[in-house]
């Protein structure tokens, strides 16, 4: 199993386009799952005519059934979703104070775990499940100011203050996208990104209307009309260098509770000195 987040930083736009074709490029080698976690509000639902209200995070992380991901997730085509429904508050709920820790929830999963968690900023209620994911992808237009905001936040790794919670820069990589058609070349190179940040650079995503409906229609990237897509060459390889192995994982400052916000979760050890299931931490609450 293998987490990744997918954000942006202000000034950013293109998450959700970007998060689902790399999904899409990533379920041709295995089980994946989407899921939208942006406390904003989420889009797939109307993008997506396959995908209908039903349960999403919320459900799954508050539950106490350990019936994993089975009542949640709705199929697009060869991808396991779970959409939003764009009610914030209840999503915000789920997101700050899990029922089930974040790494517990996403082991749940036998293959890729991508997310959608949109905007990141100081006390996003997002940044628990952020740093329960393996690889966090912050997405930049390819533009001055939005490249310029993203470059910044992953050199100070995050941190606005002391008190914040940082990303170690080997857990951070760089996309660059097109959320419309360009008129002009980048006014950022790859070796720009990767020198001032020391965040890896994966590629650019181009702008491909036509190859985005057949994804949201769930159709398949390896379908004959889009094949050969600037924009499905490009997610199948920044999705291939997503799934190569860094080693592991830097151990990361938890972020300090303060203003009501309860932190991210650390899973208690079981008796065997594993992390606890799902049914190990229900039976715990009763």
């Amino acid at each position: 199993m293998r987490s990744i987040a997918v954000a942006g930083v202000k000034g950013s736009g293109g998450v959700t386009s970007t998060a689902l074709a790399l999904a899409a490029a990533r379920a041709e080698s295995g089980p994946t799952l989407l899921i939208e976690a942006d406390p904003s509000g989420g889009t797939l639902l109307s993008w997506c005519d396959q995908l209908h209200p039903a349960g999403d995070l919320y459900d799954l992380v508050m539950s106490r059934n350990a019936t994993g991901f089975t009542t949640v997730v709705q199929r697009l085509g060869a991808l396991d979703v779970i959409p939003s429904w764009g009610r914030s508050f209840r999503l915000t709920q789920a997101l700050v104070r899990p029922r089930v820790p974040w790494p517990v929830l996403l082991g749940e999963h036998d293959g890729t775990v991508i997310v959608d968690v949109g905007r990141v900023y100081p006390d996003a209620p997002t940044m628990g499940l952020i740093d329960a994911c393996d690889v966090v992808v912050l997405v930049a237009s390819s533009e001055p100011a939005p490249v310029a905001t993203t470059m910044e936040w992953a050199s100070r790794g995050g941190r606005h203050g002391s008190a914040d919670a940082g990303i170690p820069v080997d857990r951070l990589r760089i996309v660059t996208n097109e959320v419309v058609g360009r008129r002009r070349a980048m006014s950022v190179t790859p070796r720009d990104l990767s020198a001032v940040t020391g965040a890896e650079y994966l590629g650019h995503l181009p702008h491909d209307a036509a190859a985005l409906d057949v994804i949201c229609r769930g159709g398949s990237i390896a379908d004959r009309s889009v094949r050969r897509s600037r924009l499905v060459e490009a997610a199948r390889h920044i999705a291939a260098a997503l799934a190569a192995p860094t080693g592991e994982r830097t151990a990361v400052a938890r972020r300090r509770p303060e203003r009501g916000h309860a932190g991210p979760a650390t899973p208690v050890p079981s008796p065997n000195g594993s992390s606890p299931t799902r049914e190990e931490l229900v039976d715990g609450e009763r």
